[in-house]
């Protein structure tokens, strides 16, 4: 959905600033590259997608263009949800109790 006046794009996941995922069941690779072809040509400012961080125009033209070239795609699903779930065991979650919830 784009607001015309300020130029905000919210794409949900047509485009976002991370590895695109284009091989479910349900992907047409063609009608999507025909979809960032006319995303690319819109008049943006600043896209709030459904994943990862906002950023501008000439970030989703790079993020367009480095697809269309073959980069930024994750190619086989099971290893890049591997590798996410390694690197978050990296990181201690902050656990929080509620009024309420178990152990309370």
């Amino acid at each position: 959905m784009l607001e015309q006046k300020t130029g905000i794009l919210f794409s949900g996941d047509s485009i976002y600033d991370g590895a695109l995922y284009d091989r479910v069941y349900h992907s047409d690779k063609a009608l999507y590259k025909e979809s960032l072809n006319q995303l690319k040509v819109l008049s943006v400012q600043t896209v709030h997608a459904g994943h990862h961080i906002s950023f501008n125009k000439n970030r989703m033209v790079e993020l367009i263009d480095n697809y269309l070239d073959g980069k930024g795609v994750i190619a086989d699903a099971a290893s890049w949800v591997d590798s996410a779930v390694d690197k978050s065991a990296e990181y201690e979650q902050p656990t929080r109790d509620y009024p309420g919830s178990p152990g309370r």
